[in-house]
């Protein structure tokens, strides 16, 4: 049951929306299951009407930011996937802004990252992305 958090507080259950509408301000109107309105700001309103589906066990998310100048690595279980029109987007465990997400790691230990590109193992792919810092250090 995905939530719609309002920017005025309000937290909608999608599951008794009714009734959706984008008013000419930017924000959206719902109608809900029990009569009642609720209206405000909110990012990708549609998104919590996709469906949500558990996972198999075994496939990874793989988040990567630096800080301080230090490549940090954040790796977690998968635990259900949003069916979206552009494909499915892995929900992971714990608490995430989605920002660095950078990669899958898939049951057999491959990894596919947000171009598609494949790697044989986790070891593979951050070679890569640290690679592409040091390219990109050296370009600086």
């Amino acid at each position: 049951m995905p939530l719609i958090s309002l920017d005025n507080g309000d937290t909608l259950n999608s599951q008794q929306v009714v009734k959706m509408l984008e008013c000419h301000d930017g924000r959206h109107q719902f109608g809900m299951s029990d009569g009642s309105l609720h209206a405000g700001f909110v990012d990708e309103p549609e998104r919590a009407f996709f469906p949500i589906v558990p996972a198999v066990p075994g496939f990874k998310t793989i988040a990567t930011d630096i800080f301080n100048g230090v490549r940090r690595w954040d790796i977690r279980s998968v635990v259900a996937w949003q069916i979206c029109p552009g494909g499915n987007f892995a929900l992971a465990a714990g608490p995430s802004n989605e920002e660095g997400y950078a990669a899958l790691i898939e049951p057999d230990g491959a990894v596919v990252d947000c171009d598609g590109d494949r790697f044989d193992s986790l070891e593979a792919f951050q070679q890569s992305v640290e690679e592409a810092d040091a390219a990109h250090r050296k370009a600086a």
